[in-house]
């Protein structure tokens, strides 16, 4: 699982590092908004395989839904998350 870790760490850095490559930035806060713009797209709209093709959020639900008693908050009233 380690090895797995350290590969989806390294995909999304190396993501990172080629937008960032790829864009002139006139300023720290216009890198931190595409930073930022990045990380929402990536945890929400890129449904990866292991996730079997759902966003993130919607497997943390249908996790939540399998096996409540591992959450200690409800998913769902998570600010910041889709609807």
């Amino acid at each position: 699982k380690k090895g797995q870790v350290a590969n989806l760490v390294e995909r999304f850095n190396d993501g990172v590092s080629e937008v960032v490559n790829q864009m002139r930035f006139t300023s720290a806060a216009e890198l931190k908004a595409m930073l930022d713009n990045y990380l929402t797209t990536c945890k929400q709209l890129i449904p990866p395989r292991w996730l079997n093709h759902l966003p993130p959020i919607q497997a943390l639900k249908k996790w939540q839904a399998e096996k409540p008693d591992f959450f200690v908050k409800r998913v769902d009233s998570q600010p910041g998350l889709d609807n």
